[in-house]
């Protein structure tokens, strides 16, 4: 039986594979490597293989192994700083099971679904790609989670804050930057008639403070063009981050009535 084999195309595979798979690994370990590194040593990688299918390597097995694995712990070592033997061996590894994993979907989506070539080789590699993206993305964003104190007339109330570069909220008299907390969390730093004026306030049933705690800041957000809500003034927040804790002394917090959070994550969003 006779096979044609394009190697062009066995290139272009490789190539994809490659990089993809260099790229997962700096998602994995949270290493930086550049894209063009990435993609150099990808190009290298590739080179190889179809260097042992023109010498015909492929026809012994045991030699097509020593050959495959000697090329990815190559371009494990090209593409990240030297590590050590060990973490050689582990990068080694992980790439060749995120290659499994990759080319299985792969050939799931061409054999089993009978999805054209260029389709079925994108979605399958890029799809492990992308769930180890938002993995990455979703721990990215646990880290800029903090425990927060928030202070007023000496009442404390301890929550969680996100700290949010997305957060340009400023008072646009002043400039000074507005914090957002949910209604829940501010609620019991207040008095009973306090806490029906800021309910008022939220419900745009009062335009006016009488205990004079509360004033405005104007908003804009993805789905509703503009708005107001109540801002309260802190005495302070600390924020605890990793090596020490942070004091900020009569910060500025807007109030809002719905969490947050989606799922209560945090309670609080900090601006940068």
């Amino acid at each position: 039986m006779i096979y044609e084999f394009y190697l062009d195309i066995y290139f272009l595979e490789n190539l994809v594979m490659n990089y993809t798979v260099l790229r997962m690994i700096t998602i994995i370990e949270k290493k930086y490597s550049s894209r063009i590194r990435c993609l150099l040593t990808a190009v290298s990688g590739s080179l190889a293989m179809c260097l042992m299918m023109i010498l015909e390597v492929y026809k012994v097995q045991w030699m097509t192994a020593i050959v495959c694995m000697t090329v990815e712990a190559g371009m494990t070592l090209a593409a990240f700083v030297w590590q050590g033997w060990k973490k050689l061996m582990y990068r080694a590894v992980i790439f060749r099971l995120l290659s499994l994993l990759a080319e299985g979907s792969w050939q799931i989506l061409r054999d089993y679904f009978h999805m054209p070539f260029p389709y079925s080789m994108a979605a399958g590699i890029l799809l492990p790609f992308l769930v180890l993206l938002k993995v990455r993305t979703r721990e990215q964003k646990e880290q800029f989670l903090y425990p927060v104190t928030v202070v007023f007339r000496g009442r404390q109330k301890q929550l969680t804050a996100l700290w949010d570069s997305g957060n340009q909220l400023k008072q646009p008299l002043t400039g000074r930057p507005v914090h957002i907390i949910e209604l829940e969390s501010v609620q019991p730093l207040l008095e009973e008639e306090e806490r029906r004026e800021l309910m008022l306030l939220l419900e745009l049933k009062a335009s006016e403070c009488p205990s004079g705690i509360f004033s405005f800041v104007p908003y804009q957000s993805i789905g509703k063009k503009h708005g107001i809500l109540p801002v309260l003034k802190l005495d302070e927040i600390r924020v605890e981050k990793e090596n020490e804790t942070v004091d900020t002394p009569e910060v500025l917090a807007a109030v809002s009535k719905d969490a947050v959070s989606r799922t209560g994550a945090y309670q609080m969003i900090l601006h940068p």
